[in-house]
């Protein structure tokens, strides 16, 4: 798959050809009316744009994989790219669009029980936007 190539091409430092082959993913998969290939690719430009260090497009590309995050079978990978948008917005300065990404993921991750959930909890406590837990002890 065209996406399955972007993500290649990123870990060889080369996100022009990355981000390239994720639009024809995105182009294909939209056209076949393929909502999760569609996610999929999505997922994968935001992985390219991230790595790139432009995190505002990663945002805009995560944000378009949410929309076709919803398949009950693929939730857990919602929390995964609720992650990744967190960090892109903290990466932005942006730290309550940040929280507010990883309570989300958070919740998703803990309630699929998944281990990327302790991790994301770290993410919240590090980064001093976990008030839910401050909250607690008040």
């Amino acid at each position: 798959m065209p996406s399955g190539l972007g993500s290649h091409y990123v870990y060889l430092g080369n996100h022009e050809l990355a981000s390239d082959y994720c639009w024809k993913s995105i182009n294909l998969h939209r056209k076949n009316g393929d909502e999760y290939g569609e996610f999929d690719a999505w997922d994968s430009l935001g992985h390219v744009h991230h790595t790139a260090g432009d995190y505002r497009s990663a945002i805009d590309s995560f944000t378009a994989a949410l929309h076709l995050a919803t398949d009950p079978e693929t939730f857990w990978r919602r929390g995964r790219v609720l992650t990744l948008l967190g960090d892109a917005y903290m990466a932005v300065g942006d730290l309550v669009a940040a929280h507010e990404s990883w309570q989300q993921a958070l919740q998703i991750l803990e309630d699929k029980q998944h281990v990327d959930a302790a991790a994301v909890r770290a993410r919240l406590q590090s980064s001093g936007t976990d008030n839910d837990t401050e909250a607690a002890a008040d």
